[in-house]
């Protein structure tokens, strides 16, 4: 990889607070449609999950606080709209 040496370099967790700023600041609420892929409900009570279209996916954990209050199971293959 060639020296760039006007490139700015970031930990991780500037990226992520950066990213965070930016997303916050840019949208109030939304709702996110897409299809449920790679299912994993973890012991402490949370579910981790992929949200996908045609095109593009995004990690999404369900908080055990909320998972109580869902009226539906979270499964592969499920089209859900998320707000």
């Amino acid at each position: 990889m060639s020296h760039l040496p006007n490139t700015n370099e970031y930990t991780v967790t500037e990226l992520t607070n950066s990213l965070k700023k930016v997303i916050e600041s840019s949208f109030n609420i939304i709702r996110v449609s897409g299809e449920i892929s790679q299912v994993k409900k973890h012991s402490s009570g949370h579910i981790y999950f992929t949200l996908k279209d045609e095109e593009s996916s995004i990690s999404v954990i369900c908080w055990r606080s909320i998972v109580p209050r869902l009226n539906l199971s979270l499964d592969d293959g499920l089209e859900v709209k998320i707000l």
